[in-house]
C-alpha cells in the first residue's frame, strides 16, 4: 500500500521520505526526521536555486537539528545557520510543525507537494505521534502541500485519537483485514490467469 502511495506522489511531482518506526527515543527521531526532511528540501530546490521561502526552510530545519553534546558545545548537522525563535522551542510537537511549515511553504513555492510515509506506526512513542499529528493538522490549517500516511496494527486508530482528539477527523483509518469469497478467489485466479495458467475446478467424486 505504501508502495503504491510513492508511486502515486512520484507521479504528481510529489517529494517522498519513508521511516520504518521503531521504539527509539525522540532524538533519535529527530534524528531520522533531520536527515529525511533535509534531503526532500534538496531535491525540492537544489542549494544554489534557493529562493528566500527555500533558505528560511533551510534555517529552520537547522533549528530542529542543533544539538548539545557532553560538554556543552553546540553542534550543526550542516553548515546552514539555525533560525531563531523557530524549531527551537525544546518541544518535539511545536518545533516539528515550525519545520513542516516551512518547507510546505518552500514546496507551494515550487509547485510540488510533501508526502511522509511511516510503517509501523504503532512503534512511534507517544510524544513522537503527537508531534507529528500536530504538525501535520497545521500544515492542513494553511492549506500546504503536506500530507502523511501510516501503516500498521489496528490499533493505530486509538494510538492517534490518543495523542491529539481532533486525529480521527483529520485522517482516515482504512481497515484491511482477510479477503472473503470473490475477491479472494480472484485474487488468485487473476494473476494465475496474466501467466497463462488457471486452477482446474475441483473434482467430486475423484478417488484418493
Amino acid at each position: 500500500m505504501l508502495n503504491r502511495f510513492v508511486e502515486i506522489a512520484i507521479a504528481s511531482k510529489w517529494e517522498v521520505i519513508e521511516l520504518e518506526a521503531s521504539k527509539h527515543n525522540n532524538t533519535h527521531f529527530r534524528q531520522a526526521m533531520f536527515s529525511q526532511l533535509k534531503s526532500a528540501l534538496l531535491r525540492l530546490a537544489p542549494r544554489a536555486r534557493w529562493t528566500a521561502r527555500g533558505k528560511r526552510a533551510a534555517e529552520v530545519l537547522s533549528a530542529f537539528a542543533v544539538s548539545v553534546d557532553g560538554q556543552g558545545a553546540w553542534s550543526l548537522s550542516w553548515d546552514v545557520p539555525p533560525a531563531e525563535g523557530f524549531a527551537d522551542h525544546g518541544d518535539l510537537g511545536m518545533d516539528l510543525t515550525d519545520v513542516l511549515v516551512a518547507i510546505g511553504e518552500a514546496a507551494k513555492e515550487q509547485e510540488k507537494g510533501l508526502i511522509i510515509l511511516i510503517d509501523e506506526v504503532q512503534f512511534l512513542g507517544s510524544t513522537q505521534l503527537e508531534a507529528l499529528i500536530q504538525a501535520v493538522h497545521k500544515t492542513v490549517q494553511k492549506k500546504l502541500p503536506v500530507t502523511f500516511v501510516g501503516a500498521g496494527l489496528p490499533q493505530i486508530t486509538e494510538l492517534a485519537g490518543d495523542a491529539k482528539s481532533y486525529a480521527e477527523r483529520l485522517f482516515k483509518f482504512p481497515k484491511i483485514g482477510s479477503l472473503e469469497g470473490d475477491d479472494a478467489r480472484k485474487a488468485l485466479t487473476e494473476p494465475a490467469a496474466n501467466e497463462g495458467a488457471i486452477f482446474a475446478a475441483a473434482l467430486r467424486g475423484r478417488p484418493d
